[in-house]
């Protein structure tokens, strides 16, 4: 235990005190303040490109001003031109000075614009519509301007959602789960580079004659995935402080979407923490098997492929769950190795799951870790001196197994 404790000891200080870890824990830092911040960003920018629409009026058919149209059409810096100006304003509208002009000609109406802008001009039309049934309303039945507009102005009907807290779950589930399905793709390939470059070290011929193999694989394996685990957890401590400071614009928003994170329970955090870290070390524990039966880092990456796709296609599938999360397919999501960690959570976050349920989706969960790291344990002594560019795990394996007979004959 001694020595699975210095090399798990040295593997980890070595991971956080890289400069690797260093720079990455910061740009994810920094990637948060952008993401908390935007809200406030978008309103900068917003101020500083407000959208700038002239207004020619031949006559005096609709008596324009600039205060009407800016009272009746928000979202837009409305003014009023001369139409014997016309070239010229045309000119600033194609020089981008101005983002668009309307030219009213009696019955015919023109828009001038660079970029075709559908929502400004459905709303000059409905304004001059609704101006054209006032006039016409009040002229053949006598009838009030404060009437007529009455008549003609829209009922508001306003919607209660009786369920808020429900879909403020769904949406924080949403964003839980695909940062769990980041951290495991991002990280789980960690465990097989580091046990794989290992091995390509010739440090290794040294160091196999003061520790064992096994110690020396998972002392590397959990040093590595508790640091990845660690940038993880700094990554979320500082996302719920630069949201709870209120520092950053509205403190329950995020890439200006709100989130309200109250509707989470302690239990539900809970079952996140619980199912991301058996989720992340099922994945981790296949790396290390693959990290295992290679020689170099190099000859990783295409082994890690198919694992990758089986990650992503588990990821697509679960949200399966999150329409219908007590469905025949949901359930048996939950209890597949490759799938459970998300399935299982998501089922938990959206409705009712029988104890005996979350129970079961565990031990498969443990049974598969402990499933793959025997595996890796039984490849790693035999080819952790082994520098051929071949990969094969079945002759790794009985090469591991033979190995044992050797040594208990």
């Amino acid at each position: 235990m001694k020595q699975f404790w210095e090399v798990f000891m040295h593997s980890f200080k070595e991971r956080v005190t890289s400069k690797v870890f260093i720079i990455s824990t910061i740009v994810i830092l920094i990637a948060e303040v952008l993401m908390v911040s935007l809200p406030k960003l978008k309103d900068l920018i917003a101020d500083e490109q407000e959208t700038e629409i002239v207004v020619m009026e031949q006559g005096n058919q609709y008596g324009l001003t600039s205060d009407i149209l800016n009272k009746s059409i928000e979202g837009y810096h409305w003014s009023v031109g001369n139409i014997d100006n016309l070239e010229s304003i045309k000119k600033e509208v194609k020089e981008g000075k101005i983002d668009g002009a309307f030219l009213l000609n009696g019955e015919k109406i023109k828009y001038f614009a660079d970029i075709e802008d559908s929502q400004v001009v459905g709303n000059f039309s409905n304004f001059l519509k609704y101006i054209q049934t006032t006039s016409v309303i009040q002229s053949n039945n006598q009838i009030s301007e404060t009437d007529s507009t009455k008549i003609l102005s829209p009922i508001n009907i306003e919607t209660e959602l009786v369920s808020k807290d429900k879909l403020q779950v769904f949406a924080i589930i949403y964003a839980m789960i695909f940062f769990m399905y980041i951290g495991i793709l991002a990280y789980g390939q960690s465990i097989g580079t580091a046990i794989a470059s290992e091995k390509s070290s010739r440090v290794m011929e040294i160091m196999v004659t003061k520790v064992k193999p096994l110690k020396m694989m998972f002392g590397k394996l959990f040093g590595v995935g508790v640091s990845s685990l660690l940038q993880l957890a700094i990554g979320i401590i500082g996302a719920v402080i630069l949201i709870k400071s209120g520092l950053m614009g509205d403190s329950n928003e995020i890439l200006g979407v709100s989130f309200n994170f109250s509707v989470l329970s302690v239990e539900q955090i809970i079952y996140f923490v619980i199912f991301f870290i058996l989720g992340y070390f099922v994945y981790a524990s296949i790396y290390a098997i693959l990290g295992a039966s290679v020689s170099r880092s190099e000859d990783l990456a295409g082994l890690t492929l198919p694992v990758a796709f089986i990650l992503i296609f588990s990821f697509i599938f679960s949200f399966y769950a999150m329409v219908e999360p007590n469905s025949l397919l949901a359930k048996i999501l939950s209890f597949v190795p490759f799938s459970s960690s998300i399935a299982m959570f998501i089922r938990l976050s959206l409705g009712e799951v029988p104890y005996y349920q979350i129970l079961l989706s565990v031990l498969i969960l443990l049974a598969t870790i402990i499933l793959f790291l025997s595996l890796a344990a039984r490849i790693y002594p035999s080819s952790v001196l082994r520098y051929s560019n071949k990969v094969n795990i079945i002759k790794a394996l009985k090469l591991g197994d033979s190995n044992k007979k050797v040594q208990k004959g």
